[in-house]
C-alpha cells in the first residue's frame, strides 16, 4: 500500500528505463514489446526481448549471466531448471 502513494513517480521512472532499453535495443537488433501506444499503456513492469538468431541453449545462457550479475531475477526453482539445460 504504501507504494500505492508512489505510483505516478514509480510509473514514470519505468517509463524512462523503458525509453532508454528501447533505444539500446533499437540500435542492436533486439526485438521487444511496445509498452506504450495510441490505445494502451503498459505499467512497465517486465521488458520482454527477442533476440534474433539465437537458439533456446543460447537463451538459456544468457539468462543464466544476466542473473549471475544481478541484472535480472528470476525465482531460484525456475534458474535450476535453466542450468540443467546447459
Amino acid at each position: 500500500l504504501v507504494q500505492l502513494k508512489r505510483y505516478r513517480e514509480i510509473l514514470q521512472r519505468r517509463r524512462e528505463i523503458i525509453t532508454l532499453y528501447d533505444k539500446l535495443c533499437d540500435e542492436i537488433g533486439v526485438s521487444r514489446l511496445n509498452h506504450y501506444g495510441k490505445d494502451y499503456a503498459s505499467s512497465g513492469h517486465l521488458y520482454l526481448t527477442r533476440i534474433p538468431g539465437i537458439n533456446e541453449h543460447q537463451r538459456n545462457e544468457i539468462i543464466i549471466k544476466l542473473t549471475d550479475d544481478d541484472v535480472i531475477y528470476i525465482m531460484e526453482n525456475y534458474r535450476e531448471v535453466l542450468k540443467e539445460y546447459l
